[in-house]
Protein backbone atom coordinates (compact mmCIF):
# COMPACT_ATOMS: atom_id res chain seq x y z
CA UNK A 1 0.00 0.00 0.00
CA UNK A 2 1.19 3.27 -0.85
CA UNK A 3 2.14 5.84 1.85
CA UNK A 4 0.21 9.33 2.17
CA UNK A 5 2.73 11.94 2.78
CA UNK A 6 1.10 15.12 3.40
CA UNK A 7 2.90 18.50 3.69
CA UNK A 8 1.60 22.10 4.77
CA UNK A 9 2.78 25.34 3.85
CA UNK A 10 3.09 26.93 7.11
CA UNK A 11 3.32 30.57 7.50
CA UNK A 12 1.78 33.66 9.21
CA UNK A 13 -1.75 31.95 9.00
CA UNK A 14 -0.08 29.02 11.24
CA UNK A 15 -3.26 29.36 13.78
CA UNK A 16 -5.34 27.87 11.46
CA UNK A 17 -3.33 24.64 11.12
CA UNK A 18 -5.06 23.63 14.31
CA UNK A 19 -8.03 23.07 12.42
CA UNK A 20 -6.65 21.46 9.05
CA UNK A 21 -3.99 19.44 10.62
CA UNK A 22 -6.49 17.33 13.08
CA UNK A 23 -8.20 16.67 10.24
CA UNK A 24 -5.45 14.48 8.53
CA UNK A 25 -3.43 13.40 11.12
CA UNK A 26 -5.06 9.86 11.86
CA UNK A 27 -4.81 8.45 8.06
CA UNK A 28 -1.86 9.99 7.33
CA UNK A 29 1.74 7.99 7.28
CA UNK A 30 4.44 11.07 7.23
CA UNK A 31 3.19 14.62 7.75
CA UNK A 32 5.77 17.59 6.74
CA UNK A 33 5.10 21.24 7.92
CA UNK A 34 7.35 23.37 5.71
CA UNK A 35 8.91 26.97 7.17
CA UNK A 36 10.70 29.27 6.23
CA UNK A 37 13.90 29.17 8.46
CA UNK A 38 13.81 33.29 8.94
CA UNK A 39 10.14 33.35 9.14
CA UNK A 40 9.25 35.04 5.72
CA UNK A 41 6.26 35.21 3.71
CA UNK A 42 6.68 34.72 -0.13
CA UNK A 43 6.31 38.50 -0.32
CA UNK A 44 9.18 38.68 2.10
CA UNK A 45 7.38 40.11 4.83
CA UNK A 46 8.46 38.65 8.12
CA UNK A 47 6.05 36.98 10.72
CA UNK A 48 6.47 35.09 13.68
CA UNK A 49 5.83 31.70 15.21
CA UNK A 50 5.70 31.35 18.59
CA UNK A 51 7.70 28.50 21.28
CA UNK A 52 3.47 27.70 21.93
CA UNK A 53 2.82 26.50 18.80
CA UNK A 54 6.07 24.04 18.54
CA UNK A 55 4.32 22.88 21.69
CA UNK A 56 1.15 22.42 20.49
CA UNK A 57 3.02 20.32 18.00
CA UNK A 58 4.97 18.07 19.96
CA UNK A 59 1.53 17.88 22.24
CA UNK A 60 -0.21 16.37 18.91
CA UNK A 61 2.10 14.56 17.45
CA UNK A 62 1.60 11.09 19.72
CA UNK A 63 2.33 9.34 16.92
CA UNK A 64 5.77 10.78 15.72
CA UNK A 65 4.51 11.14 12.20
CA UNK A 66 4.90 15.34 11.81
CA UNK A 67 8.52 16.48 10.43
CA UNK A 68 9.61 20.20 10.55
CA UNK A 69 11.18 21.08 7.50
CA UNK A 70 13.01 24.66 7.70
CA UNK A 71 14.56 25.91 4.77
CA UNK A 72 14.60 29.44 2.81
CA UNK A 73 11.35 29.70 0.79
CA UNK A 74 11.48 33.21 -0.30
CA UNK A 75 13.56 34.66 -3.02
CA UNK A 76 13.80 38.16 -3.53
CA UNK A 77 14.40 37.68 -7.24
CA UNK A 78 11.06 35.37 -7.58
CA UNK A 79 7.26 36.19 -7.42
CA UNK A 80 5.12 36.20 -4.97
CA UNK A 81 3.79 33.03 -7.36
CA UNK A 82 7.43 31.71 -8.38
CA UNK A 83 8.18 31.63 -4.97
CA UNK A 84 4.74 29.50 -3.92
CA UNK A 85 6.05 27.40 -6.34
CA UNK A 86 9.46 27.16 -5.44
CA UNK A 87 8.36 26.32 -1.76
CA UNK A 88 5.99 23.86 -3.00
CA UNK A 89 8.58 21.46 -5.39
CA UNK A 90 11.00 21.93 -2.15
CA UNK A 91 8.50 20.48 0.10
CA UNK A 92 7.44 17.34 -2.56
CA UNK A 93 11.42 16.59 -3.17
CA UNK A 94 11.67 16.27 0.69
CA UNK A 95 8.68 14.61 0.90
CA UNK A 96 10.24 11.88 -0.77
CA UNK A 97 9.55 9.48 -3.90
CA UNK A 98 6.69 7.32 -4.11
CA UNK A 99 3.69 7.40 -2.43
CA UNK A 100 1.02 10.00 -2.21
CA UNK A 101 2.02 13.23 -1.70
CA UNK A 102 -1.10 15.72 -0.75
CA UNK A 103 -0.16 19.40 0.05
CA UNK A 104 -2.30 21.68 2.11
CA UNK A 105 -2.07 25.34 3.12
CA UNK A 106 -2.56 25.67 6.52
CA UNK A 107 -5.91 27.75 5.81
CA UNK A 108 -7.41 24.59 4.07
CA UNK A 109 -9.47 22.18 5.48
CA UNK A 110 -9.35 18.63 4.24
CA UNK A 111 -13.10 17.41 3.97
CA UNK A 112 -13.44 13.50 5.23
CA UNK A 113 -9.42 12.97 4.52
CA UNK A 114 -10.45 9.43 6.15
CA UNK A 115 -12.73 8.64 2.84
CA UNK A 116 -10.26 10.08 0.23
CA UNK A 117 -7.14 8.14 1.78
CA UNK A 118 -9.44 4.80 1.24
CA UNK A 119 -11.05 5.52 -2.23
CA UNK A 120 -9.06 8.59 -3.64
CA UNK A 121 -11.43 10.59 -3.18
CA UNK A 122 -10.69 14.87 -3.07
CA UNK A 123 -12.86 17.92 -1.41
CA UNK A 124 -11.05 20.47 -0.46
CA UNK A 125 -12.96 24.00 0.91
Amino acid sequence: MQKIKVGFLVSYDYQMLKTSLPLVYADADEIFLAIDYQRRTWSGNSFELPDEFFRWIVELDHEHKIQIYEDDFYDKNLTVKENDTRERNLLGARMGAGGWHVQIDSDEYFVDFSMFVEKKIIKII
